[in-house]
């Protein structure tokens, strides 16, 4: 049935569909086959502004993370952290895999997983997942990348000297303004 709300290009153009009320329930009347014809009974085009348009390329908003990735990487190297960048880790079963944006070695060889989000970016499903399986010291170092920080693949990280995890930090930043 329809959604109160939806966005759809129609004959008109732009538009929002919206369930018409019914007087007897004074609820949205979209349940599919309660109309006589076994359909959705009536739904209004109403009439919208177009949402603004994004002004903004891919790779703009690649280059305005990446700035930020290089800020966050520079801080913590000021605070006597070593940084590298896109360290991959995993699940054991291998169906969840991600590369964080930075991983952190303290002056005492503990690890930091840093992740920058942007704008109104959050963690994808996969990436809350395997960074909770990062935080228990459950996850598999991948790579070569995580090798040549003394990790090793085919050990969980509980198992090589992180028995409570890898703490996982997020940064937001704010998104691109013109």
């Amino acid at each position: 049935g329809a959604i109160l709300g939806i966005e759809a290009i129609g004959s008109k153009g732009l538009g929002r569909l919206t369930p018409e009320r019914t007087p007897d329930t004074d609820g949205p009347d979209y349940n599919e086959g309660n109309g006589p014809d076994g359909d959705v009974d009536e739904v209004d085009f109403e009439d919208v502004d177009p949402p603004a348009q994004n002004t903004f390329t891919l790779k703009e908003h690649k280059a305005h993370h990446d700035s930020h990735v290089e800020d966050t990487r520079d801080y913590w190297e000021t605070q006597g952290y070593d940084v590298d960048s896109e360290i991959s880790f995993g699940m054991c079963d291998g169906n969840g895999n991600c590369r964080a944006d930075l991983v952190a070695r303290a002056p005492d060889g503990s690890l930091v997983v840093l992740e920058i989000k942007t704008g109104n970016a959050t963690l994808s499903s996969n990436q809350r997942r395997v960074y909770d399986f990062i935080n228990s010291g459950d996850a598999y170092p991948r790579g070569q990348k995580a090798q040549d920080l003394g990790l090793n693949p085919d050990l969980r990280l509980r198992d090589q000297g992180y028995p409570n995890g890898i703490p996982v930090v997020t940064t937001s930043f704010p998104g691109l303004k013109k």
